[in-house]
């Protein structure tokens, strides 16, 4: 037998089924399942109506000693009004050590008197209630929470403060190191950036610009010393010094005196090298200055064109040379004695140049030609 069209005819009422039947349809008999209620029901008001509460749990750890003996635990409290239900969970630390997370599923919690469970009206701040042998504070709400306890007329006080753990302690130290150190890195790399930018604007400003000195190095005093005429060459870009010297007067034979470096004011130990304050700047050189150069004073007596005009227009003040040349002095050359009757003059002569004397030289082609003239 088929079933009939009617087990195929949708959407489907009550009404449809009365008016299909042998029983006539009248107005109280008609129903609809789409009609609903003058009044809800209580679980639909309060249904996926959920209240958080803030909490916290000590733990004592018999086992250890010290700080990390006690444990306290801040964890969420949730409480669902359709049937009184409990679930509490605390929120994952970074490298906490803890076995943290979902620490109570969803259940009713008794009370420990056996006077039923806990209820809505059982939490408030400052309430302890007793979960599965652990006693739980609570100390502050949520928003939602307090607008809906302000619905029932009921004040849930003002927010407690929660123990400090020990763990949070030494994880907010922790935590203030590295923002320490980020902050320290930040400002390295920053003062890098602007090192790097004044090295950038200093090498488009100052590159190929050199002030050139000549000076001179007293060694007199010394065994064999001399006079040695320097040139100092002081570069603009990254305050380095090198020095050339030249034999006898500034235009001989040219040889290098100092390679290119940063040179200390006062040089003691390779740690002066280190401190970048106490090297030779732009105003330890001008025309009658002094610098010590790694022991020897080194006396600056005139400079090129540029350096002069370069002076002029950073201190305003003109640069006059000094005069070092020194009086010449002959050197003194003692008479040749007359000769001794022994041979002939020349040899004679030979005798007073050297202590072994040798025979004089006597050109043989000069002799031939002018003999017996």
């Amino acid at each position: 037998m088929s079933a009939g069209s009617r087990a195929w005819s949708a959407p489907n009422s009550f009404a449809n089924d009365v008016r299909g039947s042998r029983i006539m349809a009248t107005k109280n008999s008609v129903a609809s399942y789409l009609d609903r209620p003058k009044t809800l029901p209580a679980f639909v008001h309060v249904d996926k109506v959920a209240l958080r509460f803030r909490c916290w749990i000590k733990d004592d750890l018999a086992l250890l000693t010290g700080p990390d003996r006690v444990i306290v635990h801040k964890c969420i409290l949730t409480y669902n009004l359709i049937d009184d239900s409990f679930s509490m969970m605390e929120p994952r630390q970074e490298n906490s050590g803890l076995n943290q997370g979902q620490i109570l599923r969803r259940q009713r919690v008794p009370k420990p008197d056996g006077s039923g469970v806990y209820t809505w009206r059982d939490l408030f701040i400052g309430a302890d209630i007793m979960v599965r042998g652990q006693v739980v504070h609570i100390v502050d709400a949520d928003e939602y929470t307090r607008k809906w306890y302000m619905e029932q007329a009921t004040e849930l006080g003002e927010p407690l403060q929660a123990p400090t753990d020990p763990n949070e302690i030494r994880e907010m130290r922790e935590r203030r190191k590295r923002k320490d150190y980020e902050m320290a890195k930040q400002r390295r790399i920053q003062a890098d950036m602007m090192q790097v930018e004044e090295v950038k604007h200093r090498f488009l400003t100052y590159d190929r610009k050199v002030l050139r000195f000549y000076a001179v190095w007293d060694d007199r005093a010394n065994i064999f010393g001399a006079r040695h005429y320097i040139t100092v060459r002081f570069y603009l870009f990254d305050y380095s010094i090198d020095c050339q010297e030249f034999e006898g007067s500034r235009t001989g034979k040219k040889s290098r005196f100092l390679v290119r470096q940063r040179v200390p004011k006062r040089y003691k130990s390779l740690d002066d090298m280190k401190d970048d304050t106490n090297c030779i700047s732009m105003d330890d050189l001008y025309i009658g200055a002094r610098i010590n150069i790694f022991g020897k004073d080194i006396f600056i007596y005139d400079c090129d064109d540029f350096t002069r005009r370069y002076y002029h227009s950073q201190f305003g003040e003109p640069m006059h040379p000094i005069e070092i040349t020194e009086p010449s002095v002959p050197i003194p050359r003692l008479p040749t004695p007359p000769s001794n009757g022994l041979g002939a003059e020349e040899d004679s002569i030979q005798n007073c140049k050297m202590l072994r004397p040798r025979p004089a030289y006597r050109d043989m082609a000069k002799y031939k030609k002018y003999a017996g003239k």
